[in-house]
């Protein structure tokens, strides 16, 4: 007998000594001499040779991984513990493996250990290895580990948790093993996760992915005391430091280290530790995380799946190109409408089995050979494998000659340039080439001097095909001498854009496949993938993916928008011709981002808007200077150009060209000194945004002419830069008198009609216009304000793009602080600079407040918390006085920026000479700067109608935070007071005092009136919309916020005394009626889930008005607002003390017994708008368990989307599908106490009605109803709600009678004294549609582990609602991939499946099990008579397993799927599609079904 040893084809065999360093399996295989002479006898090797008196050799890749080479007494020496010279020595080495599901469904794997014995997950009897399809080193043993299940990461997880993903895996699974060859006993967690100085980096891999496992289950120790927000035993332990020494001492502590003299650790699990109380919050399951080790043993590779090929022909006809590389087989193109392309074969699947057999490690004749054998129908066993296929590309890009692929090696020329003007780039759907060509200095050529069209392609080596511009110059810029090209010439390309080499399908064009190749590689790199899955635990949407509906990207794809998209387990994914970079999905708000879609989407924009990134001279000039500015009616005008250097640009600068932006800040409307002086203050580099002079706007006046009445996406954003910078830099004029605190020359110039009129007939307006009588204008002369604003413009450039980031040096004397104060930005996605002390070190480096901070001493910060950046700083400092950081500013946080003097009251002087640099602002919380002012055509009005003390403040303190909000609080608040003199209020004079309260003025001023920012967020309580007018609702955006009535009350009684009125849940419903009847959006919030998922229905709610939700608005500062009403001090005592929506439980509180008939007068409205709310009738628990991304909240899709409007009928009440429901008290809740049935309607009649009525009453009967209403009543009812849904055809009718209501909560039937329930509910269901079965190709079965309910149990006859028997099978259908679950009884018989009658056909005789514990069925009697009347035999008799498995055909039958065919049972197969005899059945039931039945009135 032979040993079957571990020897990887892909490692060369050796008779010579292993030298110092060398790894036996990893360098060579080092065999013996007779070892390697027995492998040659064997033919088992591809090549062989001697050196040196050695042999060395390479295996021939077999259909085994494994060779055998050893004989008994090899054996016999391997069992007295010795190692074979020669035999390869695994320890702690990974491989994958996959598995496949036995006959019986399971995977004949035995696994013990776990986290909670505290050992690693080893499989533990030599006899349950599992059914091994594929193993990339040896089989299984005994005592391996088990690391990974379809890459989730089980190393330091429960045992219990393993066998979820088994349980719940398809018909193969993927396990990360760690072969632990020569070890006999259980890996002890603890000892095993130490560290070695002899680890490998996949033992490491490992042992972190043990480590992370442990702290996703388990709650770690601490001695610090807790901050703010954390919870004890959630967070941390927090725990004493005795008291953890002491558990060091006991050897109760698994891991732990010390920081900054604080102890962290993590406790040992064990079973004993998971029951003690307080200690270990382990019950709190995390989800399942992705295994470092198996992402590091199989880098991009995703699970194995089966697919089933049909064809005949052999391997030409397949449809399918393949290559050969050294890691396999791969699949390198598929033809469409071909048997490849129809089974789902597609590039980059790697093949690892033909028809059962492993070619995982063969060689491409020997796949060829295996297909070329197969005919008709086989299987492949593939999976995507991306990295390994891109060696394919590095293989032809080897043999691409060097008359097509150059190198050029260059020098900076006497200006320190590249002489090389650059274009393209993945910004633009192209590749990077060269526009135009100046003092190019050449150090070495290998072909050709460059010319202008050719391809860059990679930078000293680095891939640069698919990369940005931007990126490209800044490699380019870092080189200081030096650099090497490689390029393609331009007569070798056909075109530039790059999905043209994504689809350059010809496989004998090299180049083209080497560089598409390439150009995926570096795109994948530098843009954001989209895909049509849900996001995963810590994904963000824009970072990781660009999370989509599928219907959202099938339209992308019909748009042509994608470079490359493919389909991976039922998700789409796809890489877009032109993407928002990783690196910027954190930078400007993502409203921006629809702007630069629009625009550029249409054509010749890149032609008029561009960004050019600009350096300073050796004079440290920038080659320009400019002319025009707002004093002169003009754009800012790019003047005197002399060869400015231009580090990357679309097209160079020209005379003429208009300056829109200064590194993102707006200067198209802005004085000539402000520009230039924005310029004298920038660092060595700068970027402009420029139109070009061919757009002919330089006139300012032109920009507002009459005849843009009707402008273009790209004039409307000119016109609102050109306008908000205006008002920035001029007071403008106004006949309009001055309001309370207003003053004259600083918020406007207050003039006579008679004197604004004589102004414009002199022609001294920019622009002017008449708001409501008043008129409004902006000269070009008046007081500057001086203020700088982000430019709109900047988003339309032809880069798209937030600043790039730029290198800062601080250097800061021995006792002088950086001078920095930071704070974290959710905008941001990390750490900004938001004040800077006048002179300080920071500020004579260049940095300034809106900086975000990317990089520290050359470590990425760009996401890290703000104490991490701190601590950084802190230690550059420390060290030697001086620190290198990347910045780059983020528009959305430039606003807020301000600079600090060390004088200032503003950050106490002692703050800012902390050594760390961090600087706490303690003042009072400021309303956040707000862009420029909206027109109110642009601005989204967004009016919230609220019932009282339902989180109302808290969402207008989360729209508070928005960038681009401002809010009102109860602006019709007065108006409502002065209509309602009787209503007590402590400040009802101050209200009307401070508010407008006559109702045009209101509307006119202050709803509809001009609003300083592009949203406008009104809080109103309900009943203040009473007189104002109903046209109001005609614009803008309502929501709708409600909350449950008893929380309201026992919020609301604490100030004032209740009643209808005053709770307003009258009027938030007559508002959501008014609203609906006008055709208009009622979105409707619920307070409760709101705190729940604050994240989540913000997002969906943000999504609903139509703007971009930002994190911001998760958090507020705590204290009073400014923008607070004067009545806060009253009311908003809690939410001033809230810095967020609060998640946890309220404190359960008593409801006064005088207050109930209140609820139940609010609770009704309350029901009918929350079942309209976002997220609707979705449970906490399901809401708390989505994450937040673009498709918003979740909810399930109806089967048939007809059915969301269906009526059913409860005790003869016609009910809206969402408010059919039956009482808690109800008998079928409470005990399944109900009957029921299922009709079916066809061509206007109700089939077999007679016969389920028969049974309906019989089995009440049975259970002893005491009130069972008449077959005329029920089937009155039935056709009542029919004709209420216009229902006559395709439809399924569940018919359900209960025992009726209990006076208290019992099982006992003596309470049931209110009489039955009878409900009909109807839906639209088509014989053969998603809710019920195929009956052309048929289903697949299983038998269930649950036996039928013998009658002396519980009667199958009687067709009752208590239906856990049936549901449990269907549980395990559901798991295995089934249909349904074959049910036997107690004796080991067939009885039927979990919701249908079962037949079998045998040498055309029927046979069916007697109705001895099943239910005898009504379609079941007309399959039985059918088969009768054409002549066949019919058996009813007890029925065994195997007879099912044996023969020739098997059906079920049912009401709902009618005949369904039968074509696989427990891995068995039975028949393809619907055999003779059953479809023979069919036609006469169909037939049956058009002329029999109980006929419909007409209706």
């Amino acid at each position: 007998m032979s040993v079957v040893t571990a020897l990887d084809p892909r490692v060369p065999l050796t008779t010579r000594p292993m030298r110092d360093g060398e790894r036996d399996g990893i360098n060579y295989h080092f065999l013996t001499e007779e070892e390697f002479t027995k492998l040659e006898n064997q033919n088992a090797l591809k090549e062989s040779g001697t050196y040196k008196n050695f042999h060395y050799g390479a295996l021939k890749p077999s259909a085994s991984s494994f060779t055998a080479i050893y004989d008994d007494a090899a054996t016999a020496r391997s069992e007295e513990g010795k190692i074979l010279s020669g035999a390869t020595k695994a320890v702690n080495k990974l491989q994958s493996t996959i598995l496949k599901r036995g006959p019986d469904g399971h995977w004949n794997l035995e696994v013990a250990g776990g986290l909670q014995d505290g050992q690693l997950l080893l499989l533990w009897n030599e006899n349950k290895l599992g059914y091994q399809l594929v193993n990339t080193i040896r089989p299984l043993q005994k005592y391996d580990g088990i690391i990974a299940i379809d890459g989730q990461s089980v190393a330091g997880r429960n045992i219990t948790d393993a066998l979820d993903l088994l349980r719940n895996a398809g018909d193969m699974v993927e396990v990360t093993i760690l072969l632990r060859d020569g070890v006999t006993n259980h890996a002890s967690l603890d000892e095993f996760v130490r560290p070695s100085p002899t680890d490998s980096d996949e033992l490491k891999h490992v042992k972190e992915d043990v480590r992370r496992d442990i702290y996703h289950s388990t709650v770690p120790y601490t001695t610090r005391a807790p901050r703010e927000g954390e919870t004890n035993g959630v967070d941390y332990n927090f725990v004493t430091r005795d008291a953890f020494e002491k558990m060091i001492q006991a050897g109760e502590i698994f891991e732990y280290g010390e920081r900054d003299g604080i102890y962290y650790g993590t406790r040992r699990v064990t079973i004993e530790t998971q029951n003690e109380a307080g200690t270990i919050a382990a019950q709190r399951k995390s989800k399942f995380r992705q295994s470092q080790a198996h992402r590091n043993a199989n880098p991009t590779t995703s699970a194995p799946k089966k697919l089933v090929v049909k064809h005949a022909g052999g391997v030409q006809a397949l449809g399918a190109t393949l290559v050969e590389t050294s890691n396999g087989v791969f699949v390198s193109a598929v033809q469409s409408q071909s048997p490849a392309s129809a089974a789902g074969l597609s590039a980059g699947m790697q093949i690892l089995a033909v028809d059962g057999h492993d070619v995982s490690h063969s060689t491409l004749d020997v796949v060829r050979q295996r297909l070329d054998q197969l005919h008709d129908q086989f299987d492949l066993i593939v999976r995507f494998n991306p990295r390994a296929f891109s060696l394919a590309s590095e293989a032809l890009i080897k043999q691409v000659g060097k008359d097509t692929v150059n190198t050029v090696i260059l020098d900076r020329n006497g200006s320190n340039g590249w002489g090389l003007h650059l274009t393209g780039g993945v910004e633009e759907g192209e590749l990077v080439h060269l526009d135009q060509l100046g003092d190019v200095n050449y150090v070495a050529v290998s072909g050709r001097d460059l010319e202008a069209g050719d391809a860059i392609i990679a930078i000293d080596g680095v891939t640069v095909a698919g990369s940005s511009l931007t990126h490209v110059a800044n490699l380019l810029r870092d080189h200081e001498h030096d650099v090497e090209l490689t390029v393609i010439y331009n007569q070798d390309i056909t075109s530039l854009k790059l999905v043209d080499f994504f689809h350059a399908a010809d496989p004998r064009n090299k180049v083209l496949s080497a560089l598409r190749d390439d150009v995926r590689e570096a795109t994948y790199r530098s843009t954001v993938p989209y895909t049509t899955r849900a996001p995963r635990e810590g994904e963000a949407d824009g970072v990781q993916y660009h999370f989509i509906n599928r219907e959202q990207f099938k339209q992308m794809q019909r748009d042509g928008r994608f470079i490359e998209w493919g389909e991976r387990n039922g998700v789409l994914y796809g890489t877009a011709t032109t993407a928002a970079t990783a690196s910027n999905a954190k930078g400007p708000a993502r409203s921006m981002s629809k702007v630069r879609r629009a625009v550029a989407a249409k054509e010749g924009t890149a032609e008029l808007v561009q960004t050019v990134l600009l350096a300073r001279d050796e004079s440290g000039n920038w080659g320009f200077e400019l002319a025009g500015g707002i004093e002169a009616g003009r754009l800012l005008t790019v003047v005197n150009v002399s060869k400015p250097r231009q580090l990357a640009y679309m097209r160079p600068m020209k005379e003429g060209d208009h300056l829109l932006a200064i590194n993102g800040v707006s200067v198209a409307g802005a004085p000539l000194s402000f520009a230039q002086g924005l310029l004298e203050v920038e660092g060595k580099d700068v970027e402009l945004t420029l139109l070009s002079a061919d757009a002919k706007q330089g006139d300012l006046r032109k920009v507002f002419d009459a005849s843009n009445q009707n402008p273009d996406e790209e004039l409307r954003l000119l016109q609102a830069d050109v306008r908000a910078d205006i008002y920035e830099h001029r007071v403008p004029y106004t006949t309009r008198v001055p309001r309370e605190g207003e003053m004259d020359g600083v918020d406007y110039h207050f003039v006579s009609r008679e004197t604004f009129m004589d102004m414009k007939t002199k022609g001294l307006f920019l622009e002017s216009g008449e708001l409501n009588g008043v008129l409004y204008g902006t000269s070009m002369v008046g007081n500057s304000r001086n203020k700088q604003r982000f430019s709109r413009m900047r988003h339309h450039s032809t880069m798209r793009r937030s600043t790039r980031p730029r290198r800062i040096t601080i250097e800061c004397g021995a006792d002088e602080p950086f001078g920095l104060e930071i704070s974290e930005d959710h905008a941001a996605g990390g750490t900004v600079v938001v004040g800077v002390a006048e002179h300080g070190a920071a500020e004579r480096a260049g940095v300034r407040p809106g900086m975000h901070i990317v990089k520290v001493a050359g470590k990425d910060f760009s996401s890290r918390p703000v104490d991490e950046v701190a601590e950084a700083l802190h230690d550059a400092r420390q060290a030697n006085g001086r620190v290198e950081l990347v910045t780059r500013y983020i528009p959305s946080v430039r606003d807020a920026k301000r600079t600090l003097s060390s004088s200032s009251d503003y950050v106490p002087p002692s703050r800012l000479a902390s050594s760390s640099g961090v600087v706490f602002d303690e003042r009072e919380e400021e309303i956040p700067p707000l862009p420029a002012a909206a027109e109110p055509s642009t601005c989204t009005r967004v009016h919230l109608w609220s019932t009282p003390r339902s989180h109302s403040t808290a969402l207008m303190y989360s729209f508070a935070q928005r960038t681009d909000t401002r809010v009102f609080d109860e602006p019709a608040y007065g108006h409502w007071l002065k209509k309602h003199p009787d209503a007590k209020r402590p400040y009802r004079d101050q209200v009307v005092a401070e508010q407008e309260t006559d109702v045009d003025a209101l509307v006119a001023n202050v709803l509809r009136g001009p609003v300083d920012a592009n949203v406008a967020f009104y809080k109103h309580i309900a009943k203040h919309f009473e007189g104002l007018p109903d046209d109001l609702l005609d614009e803008g955006v309502h929501v709708i916020l409600v909350r449950n009535p008893v929380q309201v009350l026992n919020s609301w009684r604490e100030q004032a005394e209740p009643s209808i009125d005053e709770l307003a849940y009258l009027d938030a419903l007559r508002i959501f009626s008014k609203l609906r009847q006008r055709g208009r959006k009622a979105i409707v919030v619920d307070a409760d889930q709101l705190r729940v998922r604050p994240d989540l229905v913000l997002s969906e709610l943000c999504r609903s008005i139509g703007i971009e939700f930002q994190k911001n608005m998760l958090q507020w500062p705590e204290g009073p607002k400014k923008y607070d009403g004067c009545w806060a001090p009253v009311w908003y005592k809690s939410v001033h003390r809230s810095t967020g929506f609060n998640a946890s439980e309220e404190t359960p509180r008593a409801l006064p017994a005088e207050f109930h008939s209140l609820v139940e007068d609010c609770f009704a409205v309350y029901t009918t708008l929350q079942r309209h709310a976002l997220g609707g009738q979705l449970s906490n628990s399901i809401l708390a368990a989505q994450t937040v991304s673009d498709h918003g909240i979740q909810m399930p899709v109806l089967p048939d989307a007809r059915n969301a409007s269906i009526l059913a009928s409860i005790n003869g009440v016609l009910t809206p599908r969402a408010f059919a429901a039956v009482s808690a008290f109800d008998s079928a809740v409470q005990g399944g106490d109900a009957v029921w049935e299922g009709l079916r309607v066809y061509n206007g009649r109700i089939f077999n009605l007679d016969k389920h009525l028969d049974r309906l009453v019989d089995s009440a009967k049975a259970m002893g109803f005491a009130d069972i209403p008449t077959r005329e009543a029920i089937t009155q009812e039935v056709v009542r709600t029919l004709a209420a849904n216009n229902m006559r055809d395709g439809v399924h009718i569940r018919l359900t009678l209960s025992r009726g209501l209990k006076t208290t909560s019992s099982m006992n039937p003596r309470f049931n004294v209110y009489g039955s329930t009878l409900i009909v509910l109807p839906e639209w269901k088509p014989v053969e549609g998603v809710a019920t079965y195929d009956n052309s190709t048929g289903v697949r079965l299983i038998t269930a582990s649950q036996r039928r309910n013998p009658p002396q149990c519980l009667d199958s006859k009687i067709h009752h609602c208590n239906l856990i028997n049936n549901i449990l099978p269907k549980i395990q259908a559901n798991s295995a991939g089934a249909a349904d679950a074959i049910m036997l009884d107690v004796d080991g018989f067939v009885c039927e499946t979990n919701a249908t009658n079962i037949f079998a056909i045998k040498n055309k005789v029927v046979y069916t099990p007697a109705a001895d514990f099943c239910l005898p069925g009504t379609t079941r009697a007309t399959t039985i008579y059918i088969c009768q009347k054409l002549g066949l035999t019919v058996q009813e008799r007890r029925v065994t397993l195997s007879e099912l498995h044996a023969a020739d055909e098997v059906f079920t039958t049912g009401t709902m799927g009618e005949l369904t065919p039968v074509f696989e049972i427990d891995g068995r197969s039975i028949c393809t599609g619907a055999g003779p005899i059953t479809r023979q059945i069919q036609q006469e039931f169909r037939a049956m079904t058009k002329e029999l039945g109980a006929p419909l009135p007409d209706f």
